[in-house]
């Protein structure tokens, strides 16, 4: 049967095109988020490609006291134009486990940073647990480290959601497809334009980068129930071997997620692949329309260490869950099953 016939008979009926049905999985095995200022000198092992700018309002550090049991009270001022805009952390430390009697510190940028004093004694034990994060400096004999106030608040502070509105989605490939999202932020025309904009009249707010690693699985669906299933053996066994075979190609992996999280997200600074998704004539994931796949997942990964669910969000959409999925169709035929049908209850199954 020619694949053009495949859907002329009984058209008020839907059947499975292949007995063996495959979807794509895009997830991010591996994401990290900061500052937009720190980004451009993040390094670690992982080759991050897909990147999204977003604000949230900026966390100002009131007041910090150590309390009768020696213990860390800090105060913070969040704005999320609520009535509550003070919120109040207990820590047994500033810095890694190190307690209030062998450090001291002070309330530095308008409040947006703390510089912890380390006392000599401590400094080689806390050196051997360092994170990278953070940079050691000398001053006046003591050793020392600036904390952002953020870094204590998004962390540690009992809010039950907090919110980040992306702007924008890009990616980061390079032409041998090895350049980080840092690097491309450097020289980032996108990002200058919202850096001009955001900053002359939102100086209340600040901006974020979040960096994300790509993934893919397959996803098979076999129906061993239903025997109706358009494609003959031949073309069956083609389609299985292709899939089977298939190598995937990481720009075109890149360019599919991107495209699938602008269109589920639609951030106000991209103007393309808004709503146009999925576009058969796009050549930069051509491989995954000819290899006539049924599905795609993506799922975006959004737990961080933090009491607080994080929050990315724009006026039409939100990913408000740990692990966040959304699924296309990839075949546009309405007569087609999605392969995850046979998974779904049916009146008769109640």
């Amino acid at each position: 049967m020619n694949k053009e016939n495949y859907y002329e008979i009984e058209e008020s009926k839907m059947y499975r095109k292949y007995f063996t049905e495959f979807g794509l999985n895009l997830y991010t095995s591996y994401k990290a988020f900061m500052p937009m200022e720190a980004v451009y000198n993040y390094k670690d092992e992982h080759n991050y490609n897909i990147y999204l700018i977003a604000y949230s309002p900026r966390v100002y550090l009131k007041s910090i006291r150590v309390t009768d049991k020696n213990q860390y009270l800090l105060k913070f001022h969040y704005d999320v134009s609520s009535d509550n805009q003070e919120y109040y952390v207990v820590l047994d430390n500033l810095f890694l486990d190190i307690p209030p009697k062998n450090t001291h510190f002070e309330i530095v940028d308008d409040g947006e940073a703390v510089r912890v004093y380390i006392d000599e004694a401590c400094f080689h034990g806390a050196l051997r647990r360092f994170s990278a994060q953070f940079r050691m400096e000398s001053k006046n004999g003591y050793c020392c480290v600036k904390i952002e106030a953020g870094t204590f608040f998004y962390k540690h502070c009992p809010i039950k959601e907090v919110y980040f509105d992306v702007l924008y989605i890009g990616q980061s490939q390079g032409r041998t497809g090895n350049r980080g999202a840092q690097e491309r932020l450097k020289s980032h025309t996108k990002l200058q334009e919202i850096l001009t904009d955001f900053y002359a009249t939102r100086r209340s707010e600040r901006l974020f980068a979040f960096l994300f690693e790509v993934d893919v699985l397959h996803q098979i669906s076999i129906d061993g129930i239903n025997s109706k299933h358009l494609a003959e053996r031949p073309e069956e066994i083609e389609n299985f071997n292709l899939h089977m075979d298939h190598e995937h190609q990481n720009r075109q992996v890149i360019n599919l997620f991107e495209a699938a999280l602008i269109n589920y997200l639609k951030p106000p600074y991209n103007e393309k692949l808004i709503n146009n998704f999925p576009n058969k004539s796009s050549k930069g994931y051509a491989d995954y329309f000819s290899l006539d796949y049924n599905n795609l997942t993506v799922e975006v990964d959004v737990e961080f260490d933090m009491k607080s669910m994080l929050v990315l969000r724009t006026e039409t959409a939100a990913l408000d869950e740990f692990n966040r999925a959304f699924s296309y169709r990839l075949d546009n035929n309405p007569n087609r099953l999605d392969m995850f049908e046979i998974f779904k209850e049916t009146p008769d199954d109640i």
